[in-house]
Parts: C-alpha cells; structure tokens; sequence
C-alpha cells in the first residue's frame, strides 16, 4: 500500500507545490490534490445508497483532484469558483455560514478572540472553508467502495 496525502495548494502558488513535490517523492508518497468536486447536503442524501460503478468515476478527479479556492477576488468571483466545482446544484450557503464566532476557537487557539460576538466570514475564510471541506469530501470519496459493473449485492454476474 502506498501512503497518499492530499494537498490543498492555490494554482498561483506552484512554488509551493513543487517543494512540497519535492519532499514527497523523497518520502516515496502519492501526492493528490486534496479538493473534489462538492457536493451539497441534498446531493450526499440523494446518493447516499447509490451504487458506484467504476464507469461512473471521474478518473481525472478521482486521481488528481483541483486547486485549492481562491480568496483574492470578489464575492461574484467566489461563487463563480464554487459554480464550477459543484456536483449538481447547491450554493455557498450549503457549506459555509455569513458569520461565525472567533471566540469559538479558543479550545484550539489560544490568539483566538474573547467573547461570543459574530462576525463576517471574510472571502479568504470562505475560501480556505470551501478548500478544506472539498478535501474532506475527496477522502470520502477515496474511501467509498467501488461496484464493478457485473457486481450487484456480493454476487457476480456470468
């Protein structure tokens, strides 16, 4: 079995990808980038008991994956980014809350702010949010087992 990580890095940064790169194939591991397609709650429930059948498998995503989102644009820009990677329909909205409270994080971080007050998710927070979860969902996909064509409920078809 070879070791696989997966990587979030921004397509304006291949410097970074490539040190990483770099390191990785000293440590003879198999690099894939982290973020798939997303898939709204609506989209996991309806394919929740689907059967997966190699044919259906984007073999391009399944082995490469995308670019981490980008932050360094406008709202517009964002949705656009989120538009293109969506597996079915859904918005920002189905992965990212408008606000949120930084004093939540203070069980993790103890720079975090003081106190339960909500602010704005910036575009950056949305973004390196989305590119997480994306990633996520990409280990979840990896791990989801794969019915070849001819096998239904553990029997073979002849």
């Amino acid at each position: 079995e070879i070791p696989t990580v997966r990587v979030i890095n921004l397509k304006r940064r291949p410097d970074r990808l490539l040190d990483f790169m770099a390191d990785a194939a000293k440590e003879q591991l198999l690099v894939i980038k982290g973020p798939a397609k997303l898939r709204s709650k609506s989209q996991v429930k309806k394919n929740a008991n689907a059967i997966v059948s190699p044919s259906s498998i984007d073999v391009n995503e399944a082995c490469s994956g995308y670019d981490a989102f980008d932050g360094q644009c406008g709202a517009d820009e964002l949705d656009d980014q989120l538009l293109e990677r969506l597996a079915g329909d859904g918005a920002l909205s189905d992965f990212i809350r408008a606000k949120w409270r930084p004093g939540d994080l203070r069980a993790f971080d103890r720079e975090a702010r003081n106190g339960n007050e909500l602010v704005a998710t910036s575009i950056t927070e949305r973004a390196c949010a989305l590119s997480h979860i994306a990633s996520w969902m990409g280990v979840e996909q990896s791990l989801s087992p794969v019915v070849n064509a001819g096998e239904v409920d553990g029997y073979e078809q002849k």
